[in-house]
């Protein structure tokens, strides 16, 4: 008569436990002192805090680069719209008369016509400054 092992198994281990289980229903490992036993924050309440500080940082840091952002944004477009509304006025201004350029090779000061000041010289027309 052969037993098979996984019976034997079975038969071992439930003796393992029964050994574990006092009968009277008492357990005589519940008495013994566990130690100190603290919450996890009382454990590891150091890296808690330095997690909390970090996370603060971050916050604030994402903070100021958002307002720093917006902020650019609302001055580039200030800026943006007096550059077109100087384009514009420049425009408006050209559309009924036209100037005559002169050669490179004359200089503004020696093109003085008969009606204007001989002693106030000729202000040449440039372009707005580019950005």
């Amino acid at each position: 008569m052969s037993i098979p092992y996984s019976v034997l198994l079975f038969a071992l281990w439930a003796t393992a436990v029964q050994a574990q289980v006092d009968t009277t229903g008492w357990n005589p490992d519940e008495n013994y002192d566990k130690g100190d036993e603290k919450s996890w924050l009382e454990q590891h309440g150091r890296f808690a805090f330095i997690i909390v500080i970090g996370l603060l940082v971050l916050g604030l840091l994402i903070w100021y680069i958002v307002r720093s952002v917006k902020g650019m944004r609302r001055r580039l477009k200030m800026e943006n719209e007096n550059q077109m509304q100087m384009m514009r006025q420049i425009a408006d201004g050209r559309e009924g008369s036209t100037v005559p350029r002169q050669p490179d090779h004359v200089h503004p000061s020696t093109s003085i016509k008969n009606d204007q000041d001989p002693t106030s010289p000729v202000t040449p027309i440039t372009p707005p400054p580019r950005y």
